[in-house]
């Protein structure tokens, strides 16, 4: 099963943080083409099981 979490920041490391943290679970991650606002988002595609 997969699950995608959609993660706001401001700085890339903040964005390294949580990177970081969900590294163990993460299948996939990319950037999404356009800021929205004073956010930069990335989407993070995980495994998780059952």
């Amino acid at each position: 099963m997969s699950v995608i979490i959609k993660v706001s920041y401001e700085t890339d490391t903040e964005l390294k943080t949580v990177l970081t943290l969900l590294d163990p679970i993460i299948k996939e991650w990319h950037k999404a083409n356009e800021k929205k606002g004073k956010y930069e988002r990335v989407y993070i595609k995980t495994n998780v099981r059952k």
